[in-house]
């Protein structure tokens, strides 16, 4: 059985199982920040996150379609699917998607958005959110602003 699947039954709802893994893992794990490098370039913002091996983690849900880099041994499941990924590998992401992963080696995962902007959390406020309700009401808000279509 796989560090994931402990933590994600078998489930027809992956959305409730991944924010009921990221709970479990908040109460009864040491939380730990893994390395985090920014880089800017004109309309780029790539951020780097160095995940050391044994790190179980799980990601912030999207607001944008971006590319990831992934270079290491990781598996990772999301609504998508799961898997164990190693070397090197670049995949679109499509927004909307919360994942979590478990290191089996040491990974860096690098995520590559065009935004303008160099403030951290500004960044962060417009690209993700922390729960699939926060996602839920941002769709709304942009289908009303016409930003969605």
């Amino acid at each position: 059985m796989s560090e994931l699947s402990k933590l994600l039954p078998e489930s027809t709802d992956f959305r409730a199982a991944i924010m009921a893994a990221e709970a479990i893992l908040k109460d009864s794990c040491e939380q730990i920040s893994p390395e985090v490098i920014h880089h800017f370039a004109p309309g780029i913002y790539m951020r780097e996150m160095r995940i050391k091996k044994g790190t179980i983690l799980t990601g912030k849900i999207h607001k944008t379609e971006h590319l990831c880099v992934l270079n290491g041994d990781i598996e990772i499941a999301s609504e998508d699917g799961k898997g164990r990924f190693t070397g090197y590998l670049t995949f679109l992401s499509k927004p909307g998607v919360k994942r979590i992963g478990y290191a089996h080696e040491d990974t860096v995962f690098t995520t590559v958005h065009a935004i303008e902007g160099t403030d951290i959390a500004e960044l962060e406020a417009a690209l993700a959110v922390d729960s699939f309700e926060e996602y839920d009401r941002f769709l709304l808000e942009a289908e009303k602003q016409g930003v969605l279509k």
